[in-house]
């Protein structure tokens, strides 16, 4: 599949139809990195000398070593890039080359009969024909494979309407829940009223404690230690907590309940439509709270009164030019995004942004992918997404798509700037908006938005999820945490100053991948949680770490400071400081766990 896919792309360029082309190449590199053929490729159908630089030093980067590469840049005229990294503590200037970027390994591995084949030739070139014995090999394999693909499939099936397995991802056979005879019951056919019940009485608690998040101090390197567990919620699946954190808003499956912390109260059930609820958030400095699923609606809820308030829908033409190339259960999947100040909020599907202003829930713009995208789009699978995230400034917004990231002004709708980045799997900006991160399965790179250049580049770690190295900058902009790899491919945190683009930390403490990295509010601590069960918490003023906590994941500070919040496996703990609660943070011995640089 990925031969033929690799051989088509070439074809169609060869045929004059280098877009085309080039859209496969892309979704081909996002997993063979390595693939010196697609890389020259991709190189060759770009329409201009700068477009095809651009593209030989990002296949310089993931193959340090191609001398095809070097001999390339050589022909256009530039300089070769040096693949040796910079020292520790090394200033990047603006006027140095780029700074080299592994890509992640290759996943293919050498096949039986492989060595027998033949290397793809330049552009250019006349190809010679593959041996017929070795094609033979390949159809009759593709086609055993194939068809013992659709007897997998259809075996599935099979077992999944009867019942008999769980799926990730599907809440189970299509009406498995239902009563027989009994049909469901959307949303859309009811009105707003009936879609809530308030509850008068409690019909759960929590485990009873002092929980005010307003009258408690806030979390500090000498007070950490004495962090107490004060809520425990079991198993909560999709969560939101308000922004004051007095709420909690848990979707289990089938309704959506929202709880009053303080009072360890439940305070109404929002009924739901059949259709899977793929994401709920509250909207910042507000009690609104936004649900969407796949049924491409996006509700806003207030939950000081239980009652909707808008139900935003996505252009019906927009959604209709998606479908026509995509029609997979997954296309319709839909997700949140919203503005620091809550200005605006976006719904995010398949291949299609929308964004609204979040007051007046009037359309502001949106971004779409075109066809040649869309396809391009579709040959990365499931879990292939478009992501949009907003500058602190609500004045632009990025968009990552199909190895692109895109940052466009949101009351023009004008480009600002695009970066090629074939490996990026998440995006943020930094606090003032000048920076642009880029988050990959192994890396992370810095990219300045006024220049359009790299100015850091920090190696990471790969994981078996194929999920982006955690990052996070502090409040004030002046560090950037990442998760890095430190000895014996051992994972650490490492702390850079970005004034001056050096290492101030690293603290080798996981022996896997982190799953979260966050800066306490006045940025004077970083809490790390990973996927061994520990979370930790350091101080930022030497680096010293403060208390660890055992069977925590992930680990987050509150918006003011007061508290935390950590997963323990499936189940959701809020931490603050009482002395009548449990404790379940310990103290180490004060000694710092990182020298400066």
């Amino acid at each position: 599949m990925t031969g033929k896919t690799l051989d088509e792309a070439i074809e169609l360029i060869r045929a004059g139809q280098k877009q085309a082309g080039r859209q496969i190449l892309v979704a081909f590199l996002q997993t063979h990195p390595h693939d010196e053929r697609a890389w020259i490729w991709l190189a060759y159908a770009m329409d201009t000398p700068n477009e095809r630089e651009l593209a030989l030093r990002q296949f310089l980067k993931a193959n340090p070593k191609s001398q095809v590469a070097r001999l390339a840049l050589n022909a256009l005229g530039e300089p070769p890039i040096q693949p040796s990294m910079p020292s520790p503590g090394e200033t990047v200037e603006k006027t140095q080359p780029v700074r080299v970027r592994p890509a992640p390994p290759a996943t293919s591995a050498l096949t039986v009969g492989e060595e027998d084949q033949e290397e793809e030739p330049l552009p250019g070139s006349t190809p010679a024909p593959p041996p017929k014995k070795a094609a033979r090999f390949w159809v009759i394999l593709s086609v055993l494979m194939g068809f013992m693909m659709i007897v997998v499939v259809v075996f599935t099936f099979w077992l999944w309407t009867r019942g008999s397995l769980a799926i990730p991802g599907l809440a189970g056979p299509p009406f498995s829940s239902l009563p027989l005879g009994a049909t469901p019951v959307a949303v859309s056919s009811l009105p707003p009223s009936a879609t809530t019940t308030r509850q008068v009485t409690p019909t759960s608690t929590l485990p009873p404690a002092p929980w005010i998040i307003s009258q408690l101090p806030k979390i500090t390197a000498s007070n950490a230690a004495q962090l107490g567990q004060l809520a425990f919620w079991q198993e909560p699946g999709q969560i939101s907590l308000s922004p004051d954190w007095a709420k909690l808003a848990v979707f289990d499956g089938k309704v959506i309940q929202v709880w009053d912390l303080p009072r360890h109260l439940r305070l109404f059930t929002l009924l739901e439509s059949a259709e899977m609820v793929t994401d709920l958030s509250y909207l910042p400095e507000s009690q609104l709270l936004a649900i969407t699923g796949q049924d491409q609606r996006i509700q806003i809820w207030d939950t000081a009164s239980g009652k909707l308030t808008h139900t935003l829908r996505f252009d019906p033409d927009e959604l209709n030019t998606v479908a026509e190339v995509v029609q997979n259960a997954y296309s319709k999947a839909t997700y949140l995004s919203f503005s620091p100040g809550g200005k605006y909020i976006a719904g995010v599907t398949y291949g299609l942004a929308s964004i609204w202003e979040a007051e007046t829930t009037n359309h502001i713009q949106s971004f779409s992918l075109d066809r040649a995208g869309l396809e391009t789009l579709n040959l990365e699978g499931p879990d292939a997404v478009v992501e949009l995230v907003f500058s602190p400034d609500e004045e632009r917004y990025a968009v990552r798509a199909i190895g692109k990231i895109t940052v466009k002004d949101i009351s023009t709708g004008l480009e600002v700037r695009s970066f090629l980045t074939p490996g990026a799997l998440g995006v943020s900006f930094s606090p003032d908006g000048s920076l642009l991160i880029e988050a990959g399965n192994g890396y992370v790179a810095l990219w300045d938005i006024q220049s359009g250049e790299e100015i850091l580049y920090i190696k990471g770690v790969y994981n078996p999820e194929y999920e982006p190295n955690a990052n996070a900058f502090s409040p004030d902009g002046k560090w950037l945490a990442v998760e890095s790899e430190g000895l014996e491919n051992k994972v650490e945190v490492q702390v850079w100053d970005l004034s001056s683009k050096q290492k101030k930390f690293a603290f080798p403490v996981f022996n896997a991948r982190l799953y979260s990295l966050d800066f306490s509010p006045d940025g004077s601590l970083l809490a790390a949680g990973g996927s061994e069960g520990l979370a930790r918490i350091w101080r930022m003023e030497d680096g010293a770490e403060i208390v660890q906590f055992n069977t925590v994941n992930s680990l987050f500070f509150s918006p003011g400071g007061q508290a935390l919040a950590g997963l323990s496996g499936k189940d959701l703990a809020l931490m603050g400081l009482s002395t009548n609660a449990t404790r379940i943070g310990q103290t180490p011995t004060p000694t710092p766990t990182s020298t400066p640089e």
